[in-house]
């Protein structure tokens, strides 16, 4: 028996998956390598900001969903291959961003610049926008032509 295409719970439930370990092991590296925290306490820490600011954590899983919605609606409309290698690829470079932002606030953490540390995560949602924009574009190109049927 076969089972059903679900592009929409597949593709958010990705994104969701891609959204936690990026931001998780993102800043449970940061802490650990810059900060010179156990793994353990980083861990806490993180679940810590995490929970205590959901308005933050949301903002932050935003360009993740909005990745997770185009490829589900590409994976509708043509193959779930195309759309999850539409998600794959867009929500790789948005960890990677992510990353990187990550480092850059444990390096301002170590020298004291505490604004700097709560900015350079604070605007890792509007640096994402670039990628966003080149996935959209991606989306748009994959989508041309008639639809597949299953």
């Amino acid at each position: 028996m076969r089972t059903p295409n679900r592009p929409y719970a597949v593709c958010f439930s990705l994104g969701v998956a891609f959204f936690l370990v990026s931001t998780l092991l993102s800043d449970v590296i940061a802490r650990t390598a810059i900060g010179g925290e156990s793994v353990g306490h980083a861990i806490s820490q993180h679940i810590y900001y995490a929970t205590a600011q959901p308005i933050g954590t949301g903002l932050l899983l935003a360009p993740f969903l909005l990745v997770a919605w185009m490829a589900a609606s590409l994976s509708r409309r043509k193959t779930m291959k195309k759309g999850l290698v539409l998600l794959c690829v867009t929500c790789s470079m948005l960890a990677l961003i992510y990353f990187l932002g990550y480092q850059n606030s444990q390096q301002y953490m170590a020298q004291h610049m505490w604004t700097a540390a709560t900015l350079a995560i604070g605007f890792l949602m509007f640096k994402s926008i670039p990628v966003v924009v080149a996935g959209l574009v991606a989306f748009l190109i994959m989508r041309r032509g008639s639809p597949v049927e299953p």
